[in-house]
């Protein structure tokens, strides 16, 4: 897992802290300026959840976090090969490649307890990068294909049911 190293260094964050590190985040973030854009950045973005949450899969105490996380290992690892297909057969000249600047800290030398919170405090941002970038999709109609509008729909759905997940874990284990 990569993290930038100010973030790397903090070993806790408030929600001021964590406000600011989304901010800082989105503002890296490239922007959705057309469809290809869109599924060229959510690949790395899933990318990063996989690789997050195969790391507290088998490191958490916690049985609703192993069952969390794989959820998210499973079904982003699906859309992943689904938006790779998409890029291969629809943008075959193009690169698939996109700046992605990671927003999850580095979660190695964390205690069990402080992991599962500090997974659950940088994937909510996460979680919310996608949903922005699925919103803009959507709201500026860049969408050429269903199929991808469709994804769009179902990213916003099952990560805003998750974030309210995470905030409920947040609040009643820490």
């Amino acid at each position: 897992l990569v993290a930038p190293a100010a973030f790397a260094q903090m070993d806790g964050m408030d929600h001021d802290a964590a406000d600011e590190h989304a901010m800082d985040h989105t503002m890296m973030m490239e922007p959705v300026v057309d469809e290809y854009s869109f599924i060229a950045g959510m690949i790395p973005h899933h990318q990063e959840a996989v690789d997050t949450g195969l790391h507290v899969f088998v490191r958490t105490h916690r049985p609703e976090m192993r069952a969390f996380t794989w959820g998210i290992v499973t079904s982003q690892l699906a859309e992943i090969d689904l938006m790779n297909g998409w890029l291969a057969a629809w943008y075959p000249e193009r690169s698939g490649e996109a700046r992605y600047m990671p927003m999850m800290r580095d979660l190695t030398d964390l205690d069990p307890d402080t992991l599962d919170r500090v997974f659950l405090e940088d994937m909510i941002m996460h979680h919310e990068g996608a949903v922005m970038m699925a919103r803009m999709l959507l709201d500026d109609g860049l969408a050429e294909h269903p199929e991808v509008a469709e994804l769009a729909r179902a990213i916003i759905a099952a990560q805003r049911a998750e974030i309210d997940q995470m905030r409920a874990w947040l609040d009643a284990w820490f």
